[in-house]
């Protein structure tokens, strides 16, 4: 019910623990939440090039998934 306080939270919690996808995940789903549309963009797009970059901890990030969000966000959905 409060997406910018828990964004706040995710992102102390992604610098103690930068190899947790599923946080970038999350901090990305309230940005959206919030209607910062263009954050959640940046943050899944990031989470994207992390994995595409073969970072540590990003091989089980869902690729796809993740793809179709951002289209979903590009076509304002």
């Amino acid at each position: 019910k409060r997406p910018i306080e828990a964004a706040r939270l995710l992102e102390e919690l992604i610098a103690e623990f930068p190899r947790d996808y599923v946080l970038g995940l999350e901090l990305a789903s309230m940005y959206t939440d919030a209607g910062q549309r263009d954050r959640a963009l940046a943050t899944f797009r990031e989470l994207l090039k992390r994995a595409e970059g073969n970072a540590p901890g990003y091989q089980r990030l869902p690729r796809e998934a993740v793809r179709r969000k951002i289209e979903r966000l590009e076509n304002g959905q």
